[in-house]
């Protein structure tokens, strides 16, 4: 049986990962990760949360290949984000952690989902990376703070809070697009082999 995910998950992947859960429209939980036995929590909670069907549950995680790379994180020419070698490596070891343990009971990769910083801010927030980075964690705090009804500190928690709002609204019509995508690409190698089937073997080794 196919299910069409109704719970979705928003990380904000760093040293200290951003986490929000989000289910029938409401956001069910939230909060920040410090260390491994923290996502375990939390991804036990997503499979409660899902009474163990996790082809329910869409996660997002933040990809930062959109971001400018330097010696040292700062801000961009428009005062945007950018990110040093050293802070992706460490983002990239923080979402290789919680694959690994959404992968452990099963999850579908299909269901993991990246979305750039400047796709959830323009969506959610309505602000361009183009702004501040201490602009734009701030918006993403006062959002959060006023969604929720409850004061939002941590910039990386509101920032989970957000990128889950964005699969909530985008992430279906994204797995669709890569659905179509994926549909296409294999039309197009079945069209190539029969070609080359129907080629002579002379005309096939050119």
């Amino acid at each position: 049986m196919k299910y069409t995910p109704d719970i979705f998950v928003g990380l904000d992947q760093a040293e200290r990962t951003g986490w929000c859960l989000i289910a029938s429209g409401r956001v069910l939980a939230h909060g920040v990760t410090r260390d491994e036995g923290e996502v375990v929590g939390v991804v036990a909670a997503v499979i409660s949360a899902s009474g163990g069907n996790l082809a329910r549950v869409l996660v997002a995680f933040e990809d930062h290949s959109d971001i400018p790379l330097t010696n040292k994180s700062s801000h961009g020419r428009w005062g945007g984000p950018q990110r040093n070698t050293a802070s992706l490596l460490g983002m990239g070891d923080a979402r290789g952690g919680w694959r690994q343990e959404f992968a452990r009971f099963g999850h579908p990769s299909r269901l993991r989902l990246l979305v750039t910083s400047e796709e959830w801010r323009m969506r959610v927030l309505g602000l361009s990376n183009r702004h501040g980075t201490a602009k734009l964690k701030l918006a993403a705090k006062q959002w959060a703070s006023a969604k929720l009804n409850e004061l939002i500190n941590d910039d990386n928690e509101a920032e989970a809070v957000a990128i889950a709002s964005w699969a909530a609204l985008d992430g279906i019509a994204r797995l669709e697009q890569g659905r179509t995508a994926a549909r296409i690409q294999a039309r197009d190698k079945r069209q190539e082999k029969r070609q080359l089937e129907l080629l002579t073997p002379r005309e096939a080794s050119r």
